[in-house]
């Protein structure tokens, strides 16, 4: 009896400090900026990769864009132009539509690690809302990240198609623009929903030593 015991104490112990182990990073970031891209590329996606099941990760593109509405018609600015808009907006609606995480932080890590990604993205945005173009857009585009990663990219396209991509795009704007203490620059980091200047300083060179000085009780392997 006193051994059963003993078991399910060190059961409920060892998911108690997983549970408690377990951080949220929210990044904020801009698709096009070279510094989001970086962060992305050689700082989340190695730590994801090493021990991303002990951590969850909201990836918000919108950063130092604004949006107004006139006429129930949303408009939106973007700090690089179009096609970052259009690159955001693809994110967004990829967020939504996208129920598996790592499919869609796969199809992200893609986007951010090509050198001009907010080509392919304008592209897409026209194509999809021109007639008689979106078929051409599905079989370009999947050959570029979406075939290469076996990723399907039909529901993101539907979404930015639908006009829905708008409402999400302004969602993640709402967001950003919701932070406290306000973004000063961008990529912006939170971690279980609060910033932290030393954490962001030591995250944006080295994500995954400040991720582990954070974690409770037993490290992950990777720390």
């Amino acid at each position: 009896m006193f051994f059963r015991i003993l078991v399910i104490s060190m059961v409920y112990l060892s998911v108690t400090n997983a549970q408690q182990s377990k951080l949220k990073l929210g990044v904020f970031y801009e698709t096009l900026c070279p510094d989001s891209k970086n962060f992305i590329v050689k700082q989340l996606w190695p730590a994801y990769n090493s021990f991303g099941s002990h951590f969850d990760i909201d990836l918000v593109p919108f950063g130092n864009a604004n949006y107004t509405s006139s006429n129930g018609k949303l408009n939106f600015t973007c700090e690089h132009g179009p096609p970052e808009c259009a690159a955001n907006m693809m994110q967004a609606c990829a967020k939504d539509v996208m129920p598996n995480f790592d499919e869609f932080f796969k199809l992200v890590h893609c986007m951010e690690k090509d050198p001009e990604p907010h080509e392919t993205s304008y592209q897409m945005k026209r194509k999809v809302t021109e007639p008689g173009h979106k078929e051409n857009f599905l079989s370009q585009y999947s050959c570029q990240c979406g075939q290469s990663k076996n990723i399907s990219l039909t529901e993101v396209n539907r979404c930015l198609g639908d006009g829905r991509g708008d409402q999400q795009l302004k969602k993640m704007g709402d967001l950003t623009k919701a932070l406290n203490p306000k973004a000063t620059s961008i990529p912006w980091l939170t971690l279980n929903g609060a910033y932290d200047s030393a954490f962001q300083t030591e995250a944006l060179v080295d994500l995954k030593s400040a991720l582990c000085k954070k974690f409770q009780g037993t490290k992950p392997t990777g720390c």
